[in-house]
């Protein structure tokens, strides 16, 4: 059995090794998705929310804070994107 990892970064911001695909591939099997997270680059959503909202994130641009997007596990089967 092989775990295999690919990692995501942006070193220009200081985000490094954040997992992104996670695969397992039984002996002599096909490979089989543990996990996939996409991660927020620039492009953040307007908000009208006045508290815990910093207006330097917002749909013009903005420093990506590397936080996850998208997370689905087991194949795909759970995802869920905020």
């Amino acid at each position: 059995m092989t775990y295999q990892t690919q990692y995501w970064s942006w070193p220009a911001y200081y985000i490094l090794n954040r997992p992104m695909l996670t695969t397992v591939t039984p002996a002599g099997g096909s490979a089989f998705t543990l996990a996939n997270t996409t991660y927020g680059g620039g492009t953040m959503i307007a908000s009208s929310a006045t508290s815990n909202h910093d207006p330097a994130y917002t749909a013009n641009g903005g420093p990506p804070r590397g936080n996850p997007w998208c997370v689905s596990g087991l194949g795909g089967i759970d995802g869920v994107c905020t």
